[in-house]
């Protein structure tokens, strides 16, 4: 404190008459005046590094869209007697068991934190934290350490959602998807091991040759196939009838489980995957469609080829006075309709590039359908299901929406028709559904994400030992 005042004595005559009278005054000042006075400084300090370090930090992940689900009731899981649990390894007295699943998608990056208790019965699914950032880790393949970058805050998001005692017991993947798939081995590579030498970074449980790659297409297919057949009970009821279509920004994948011996002994073998989940056996009809996912086929559509340096791209599949501007693959084009851009026209386009890979499913008349991914955005774009619930439709609604949509461009939405009706004959020219024939269009089933996050979850806990 005697520093302080005689500080304060020795500046007095350098300062101006006013200046030099009010701190006369500090003469007087008690002791317990300056500790107040000290405090009053050190409090201004704080709050002024709280405004320009921590503020900036959070605003930082404002661009971060958010989905949390806390069970009202416990989801219950495939049975899975606790006998099977390492109790030691996975948590002492605490039944809370987590699982950190990293979807490294072609439009954007997704962390889904999911976390499990392990009671005297089955095992329960009580909470879902899902948050993403854009653009996709394939948007990076020129500046792999920056790829690596953008993952980072998903990490930090699972560090604060997995309590600090069970981090180390806690698995984690970052499985890549078609974005990675078709930027090729070598690019790839590089930006998986960058991904991989941020994880480390982390206490998480990782296995860093299986659980940070490029996922197979069929298992993108499978997982989601197996987080929507357990989440509506199809799974654990052994009705077999659910079907999964799942349309992605590079690739579309069909899973469902085959009733007719025909579909098994009618298409290519590399379709039929069989495996053991939770115990049973399965004959799964699966297959990806690399190429085949919507951002990819628009760019097809509108003449775009990677091998040639465009910037313009035109199609019949735009409205004549559409024109506009679109990113695919960090590329900006300036994309148009043409004179002779009409509906019929488009149609013929899109239907030649169907047929060309798509394998007709007869069988799949008779399964309950999902259709989510893109298939859920453009019919809330075309206002055919309520944003919130989803909904069922006809195969025939997307074909109307695509007419409306192609009737009334919107240079808000210039590539809704296209998007619809590429989806109708998915559907209909390529899969062979019937135009009458019910799908149900979602996002979320009990506020869990219809994704392939939930069925990786599964494995990942099945090959860290935590389940059997």
């Amino acid at each position: 404190m005697g520093c302080i005042l005689y500080e304060i004595k020795s500046l007095n005559s350098c300062l101006s008459p006013s200046t030099s009278s009010f701190l006369t005054r500090t003469k007087s000042w008690s002791m317990y005046e300056v500790r107040g006075r000290m405090i009053a400084v050190i409090a201004l300090v704080c709050l002024i590094l709280l405004v320009v370090y921590i503020v900036p930090s959070a605003n930082g992940l404002s661009d971060v869209e958010t989905v949390e689900f806390v069970a009202k009731r416990p989801v219950r899981m495939p049975k899975l007697p606790s006998t099977n649990i390492d109790n030691k390894r996975v948590m002492g007295k605490n039944s809370d068991i987590y699982a950190v699943v990293l979807d490294a998608g072609s439009t954007g990056s997704r962390v889904h934190v999911f976390q499990f208790k392990r009671t005297s019965g089955p095992l329960k699914l009580v909470r879902e934290v899902f948050k993403q950032v854009k653009p996709g880790l394939s948007s990076f393949a020129d500046d792999p350490k920056k790829g690596a970058e953008s993952i980072r805050q998903l990490l930090n998001i699972a560090l604060a959602e997995v309590p600090s005692e069970l981090q180390k017991r806690t698995p984690v993947s970052l499985l890549a998807t078609a974005g990675l798939r078709l930027l090729g081995e070598g690019v790839a590579d590089i930006l998986l091991k960058e991904v991989r030498n941020l994880i480390r970074d982390y206490p998480f449980l990782l296995d860093e040759e299986e659980d940070v790659d490029i996922m197979e297409g069929a298992d993108e297919g499978i997982f989601s196939w197996l987080t929507i057949s357990f989440m509506t009970g199809d799974f654990i009821s052994g009705r077999n009838n659910v079907a999964a279509l799942d349309l992605g920004g590079g690739s579309s994948q069909i899973t469902f489980i085959p009733n007719k011996q025909e579909t098994l002994d009618t298409v290519p073998k590399d379709f039929i995957k069989s495996m053991e989940l939770f115990k049973k056996k399965l004959n799964l009809y699966t297959h990806s469609y690399l190429g085949y996912g919507l951002m990819s086929t628009r760019f097809k559509l509108l003449g775009g080829n990677k091998k040639e340096k465009q910037q313009k791209l035109q199609s019949v599949c735009l409205p004549a006075n559409i024109v506009s501007l679109w990113t695919f693959g960090g590329i900006p084009y300036n994309v148009s309709g043409e004179s002779q851009s009409s509906f019929n026209s488009c149609y013929s386009v899109v239907k030649d590039f169907v047929r060309q890979k798509i394998q007709a499913v007869h069988e799949l008349q008779k399964h309950e359908i999902y259709v989510f991914s893109y298939f859920y955005d453009a019919a809330v774009d075309s206002q055919l299901i309520d944003s919130d619930l989803g909904g069922k439709l006809v195969v025939q609604d997307f074909l109307r929406a695509a007419k409306k949509a192609f009737d009334n461009p919107s240079s808000k939405k210039p590539f809704l028709a296209l998007d619809l009706l590429y989806m109708y004959s998915l559907l209909h020219d390529g899969y062979r559904l019937r135009s009458k024939t019910k799908v149900t269009v979602i996002k979320k089933i009990e506020h869990v994400e219809v994704s392939w996050g939930l069925g990786a979850a599964f494995e990942l806990l099945s090959d860290s030992g935590m389940i059997s």
